[in-house]
């Protein structure tokens, strides 16, 4: 049976499945065309875990492709006011700041690097997550590894899709294979 990526619990449910689809980043070159028949398709489905609440990829045995695209306007954008907000509320303490890379792109560091932080590999006092903790397969373990490298009093910065908002303003766009979490 398999176990919830978050607590390792057995209570999952089957919330959402759409079947055999292809990989949502398999995105042929024009010049490369794919009959529909030859495309892969692979298994997508939401479990929801009843011990957690975690809202998970099922199963995925797809390998993510290099992303072509560029980091939005909007998505700088939100990251410049997100910094701006966190550092009103006090969570920019300290001068050393890691962060957890995303296959989306993007990086918040030069909005730290601008405020005096440097970046560091371990004891960081800002550790920073954008987009990139929902990749992890193994949530328990993502989340051990960002924990380890935080130093004493520092901060985890974490950005993700919310579940809520996406279902609550019919957003719903992000289940996809490569994410494995929803929070």
């Amino acid at each position: 049976m398999i176990a919830c990526r978050g607590c390792g619990k057995t209570d999952l449910s089957r919330v959402v499945d759409l079947g055999k689809v292809p990989a949502a980043d398999h995105f042929p070159l024009a010049t490369d065309p794919v009959r529909a028949e030859e495309e892969a398709s692979h298994p997508l489905a939401m479990d929801l875990c009843g011990v957690c609440g975690l809202a998970q990829l099922a199963d995925d045995d797809t390998v993510a492709d290099e992303p072509r695209g560029v980091e939005p306007e909007a998505l700088k954008d939100q990251a410049k006011s997100a910094v701006k907000q966190v550092e009103a509320d006090g969570f920019l303490r300290g001068h050393t700041v890691l962060e957890f890379g995303s296959p989306h792109g993007g990086t918040w560091i030069p909005l730290l690097t601008e405020r005096g932080f440097t970046t560091v590999s371990s004891g960081a006092e800002v550790v920073l997550d954008c987009f990139g903790i929902m990749h992890e397969p193994d949530q328990r373990s993502a989340f051990a590894r960002r924990a380890e490298v935080i130093s004493p009093g520092g901060a985890l910065l974490l950005q993700y899709h919310s579940i809520v908002t996406m279902v609550e303003q019919g957003q719903w766009n992000a289940l996809r294979h490569g994410h494995f979490a929803y929070y």
